[in-house]
């Protein structure tokens, strides 16, 4: 499981802004919050969700990490009661994640379980050698774009070590 969790940080850390995923076997859709907020998470765009709202469960599960204590907090409650808008507001900014559940009898359709991931990440770039003879492989992993400047640096140390 611990490769499963790597490759999902590693598509994680290539998306930038918020996104969903749907856990098709936990039966969740999960809202990732990568933008630092200091509210709750609010339904206020139907469209956008990759789950009728009428067929979520009312719990709510959010995951919270402070982003300057690095306290880390579970919040449960009932997304649909009334409450104002921007009534919670948390104590300090946050990333982490608010977590739905579907009702038992709504059937999950297949593309739905795809994640933003897929429509915002950035294309691997390396050489397809790379995935499949590990002595010619970079030291990265397989997958994992380099940001421009990493490029350059590793560019830059490679020359060094040739004409050294």
């Amino acid at each position: 499981m611990a490769v499963q969790q790597d490759v999902q940080d590693e598509e994680e850390a290539l998306v930038t802004g918020d996104y969903w995923q749907v856990d098709g076997l936990r039966r969740e859709p999960i809202r990732h919050h990568k933008n630092k907020r200091q509210y709750l998470h609010e339904m206020n765009r139907p469209e956008t969700t990759p789950i009728p709202e009428d067929q979520l469960l009312d719990e709510r599960e959010t995951h919270i990490e402070y982003q300057k204590s690095r306290k880390k907090v579970l919040h449960k409650d009932n997304w649909r009661t009334g409450k104002k808008k921007f009534a919670d507001k948390m104590e300090e900014f946050w990333k982490g994640k608010a977590v739905y559940k579907i009702k038992k009898d709504y059937e999950i359709l297949e593309d739905v379980v795809r994640s933003d991931i897929d429509r915002q990440s950035k294309p691997f770039r390396g050489k397809i050698d790379d995935w499949f003879h590990s002595e010619s492989a970079s030291s990265d992993r397989p997958g994992v774009q380099k940001k421009p400047c990493s490029q350059k640096r590793e560019v830059a140390n490679r020359f060094r070590k040739d004409h050294a």
